[in-house]
């Protein structure tokens, strides 16, 4: 009896620690697998680095929306995928957009009728950082012109990609350059606005598939919140490239702005 019990006794102790070794083994394998995914990259990153951001804030540097009440032209084109599930269809859109949207100076980019603004380059740039859009490049795709080769390639790069997100999700922590990427515009009020620098395409499919908020990345090397009330400090106020009147009128117009004003001039809004 007491033979019984013991080997009873021990086998127990043998499953027990079976259990445990598998349990061991298991976690280890996964945490190793997640040294070279997850862990890694947001060691790279910096967890500070990493922002929770709501969709209905995100514009481009144009103020081009990426709000379900905006409009962007990326935006746009999903929506022609979806009414004829063919994308070659989008190139006819896309082609009709860098047609039309054509700006040669600052104000052509952004400005609409009856807002004035002093500066005229040739070439663009914020009153918080140089950001050069040469429009003659045909690798920009903020505005025409561009080739047909270019606008061809950029449908079938947003078909992939929506195709992607709709059977896989976002899933940033998968690559090294997974992330959304920007900085904040803030008000004295308190608004916010986020400027997408990378991940636009990406950022798109997200708002059309209506996602409400997603992990994005502040922008290294730009300042991560441009605040209102610290206009003296931007930069190309405080070098003398911008007005301070100028630099605040372009900062609201980020607020301003959604697309649509620009989209129905150019006939895309019923």
């Amino acid at each position: 009896m007491v033979d019984w019990v013991n080997s009873l006794v021990l086998s127990k102790i043998l499953l027990r620690d079976k259990v445990k070794r598998c349990a061991s083994t298991a976690y280890h394998s996964w945490r190793h697998s997640l040294s070279y995914s997850c862990i890694r990259i947001l060691m790279d990153i910096g967890t500070r680095q990493l922002v929770r951001v709501p969709l209905e804030i995100c514009t481009n540097v144009l103020g081009f929306s990426y709000s379900r009440n905006g409009w962007h032209y990326y935006t746009a084109l999903l929506r022609e995928f979806d009414e004829h599930q063919d994308h070659s269809v989008g190139s006819a859109f896309l082609y009709g957009f860098y047609e039309l949207y054509r700006p040669e100076t600052f104000p052509q980019f952004i400005v609409p009728p009856g807002y004035s603004l002093t500066r005229t380059p040739s070439l663009m740039d914020t009153p918080w950082f140089r950001l050069t859009i040469d429009h003659t490049c045909d690798d920009v795709h903020q505005c025409g012109p561009r080739s047909s080769s270019a606008i061809d390639a950029d449908v079938r790069r947003m078909w992939l990609l929506y195709e992607k997100f709709r059977a896989e999700g976002y899933r940033p922590f998968r690559s090294r350059d997974g992330f959304i990427r920007g900085f904040f515009l803030v008000r004295n009020s308190g608004e916010r606005r986020f400027i997408v620098t990378g991940g636009q395409r990406r950022c798109a499919v997200l708002s059309h598939l209506g996602y409400k908020s997603a992990w994005m990345k502040l922008q290294p090397g730009y300042p991560h919140y441009v605040r209102e009330s610290e206009v003296d400090n931007w930069k190309m106020v405080s070098s003398g490239q911008w007005s301070k009147s100028d630099a605040l009128a372009y900062f609201d117009l980020m607020f301003l702005l959604d697309g649509k004003e620009r989209a129905s001039a150019m006939g895309f809004l019923s």
